[in-house]
């Protein structure tokens, strides 16, 4: 009889355990469907040569979730041009998002580049300035496009 009882009990306890733990896992995984890119933000590119440059920013994700969700990593490509040409691959540590707020990664990466003709193309596709003649200024102005020596 007091085995039973006991056997009764324990049923009633690895219910409730697990009825627990299925509440717990339903709000983690609505919480994992609410992470969302909040912003990036590129703050600078300095360390300029002919043939790289240094990229600063910041990721921030966003965990509108009901519980703290850990981010492993977040990886990322800087793409070019009209064509989205891959100039770099980045890789940033994750770490955990509280729930209901949003957290920053920073990070700082070398792009390796070359002046190739559709970069040199968009480079060159605005030019200002002025025209002086002695050292008066007769007019500003401002060309947005056109004829290049790589235009067909």
């Amino acid at each position: 009889m007091v085995k039973k009882a006991i056997l009764k009990q324990s049923k009633k306890i690895l219910t409730i355990a697990a009825l627990f733990l299925l509440i717990v896992g339903v709000f983690y995984v609505y919480s994992l469907s609410q992470i969302k890119l909040a912003k990036i933000q590129l703050i600078d590119a300095n360390e300029i040569t002919s043939s790289s440059f240094k990229l600063t920013g910041n990721i921030e994700l966003e965990n509108n979730g009901l519980t703290p969700v850990k981010v492993n990593h977040i990886s990322y490509d800087v793409l070019y041009g009209k064509n989205n040409q891959k100039i770099m691959t980045g890789y940033v540590i994750g770490g955990v998002i509280p729930a209901k707020s949003t957290t920053k990664y920073p990070f700082t990466n070398e792009i390796k580049w070359e002046l190739t003709q559709e970069i040199a193309e968009q480079l060159f596709k605005t030019i200002t300035g002025e025209y002086l003649i002695g050292n008066v200024k007769l007019a500003n102005f401002k060309v947005t496009y056109f004829d290049t020596p790589f235009s067909e």
